[in-house]
């Protein structure tokens, strides 16, 4: 294995951006990491490892971002290819003896609206913002946000009834063998 360059310490990497004026708009980086590799297999921009078993808390990653007047991002990630799957961020846990959790979205303070995690899906012929596969849980409260304060153009409909009588109603079965990941009840 070959190294562009090797750090050990107790900050093996310390990088801060100062503010000032760019000449190309508004981006500046304390660190950027790429990977421009034509080789098959798997490829890393970063790969981070951290190995504490007796620490209280263990972070691969740790990012904060405060104090912007736009947005704050502490990760940022995106994902674009013509492969058959893209994850923009692709977050695992395993063995933990309490709890695993592949991705965890905490959001407080006072503004208006706070959300542990967003999401978005457009362009495609099945658009999901939230996938599960296997059982969901929550605590709280799932909210249809179809609220009139959103909607303009109201109008009664003429002839609902003859509306609902024209909906075809069928029986199925899922293709589980086909598709075992999707995790069908059966």
């Amino acid at each position: 294995m070959g190294y562009g360059g090797f750090f050990k310490g107790q900050y093996a990497i310390a990088a801060e951006v100062t503010p000032r004026t760019t000449p190309n708009g508004n981006i500046t980086k304390g660190l950027q990491i790429r990977n421009n590799t034509t080789n098959t297999g798997t490829n890393y921009g970063a790969e981070i490892y951290n190995q504490a078993p007796n620490a209280a808390t263990n972070y691969g990653t740790y990012s904060l971002a405060n104090g912007g007047s736009n947005s704050n991002y502490g990760i940022f990630s995106s994902s674009f290819s013509t492969a058959s799957g893209n994850y923009g961020t692709y977050g695992q846990a395993s063995g933990g003896t309490s709890f695993n959790a592949g991705l965890w979205g905490n959001a407080t303070g006072s503004s208006t609206v706070n959300y542990g995690v967003i999401g978005q899906a457009s362009g495609a012929t099945n658009n999901y913002a939230l996938y599960c596969s296997g059982n969901g849980g929550y605590t709280g409260t799932w909210t249809l946000i179809s609220d009139q304060k959103f909607k303009k153009q109201l109008a009664p409909i003429d002839n609902a009834l003859s509306l609902v009588n024209q909906v075809k109603v069928y029986s199925y079965l899922t293709k589980n063998e086909e598709y075992p990941f999707m995790n069908f009840s059966k």
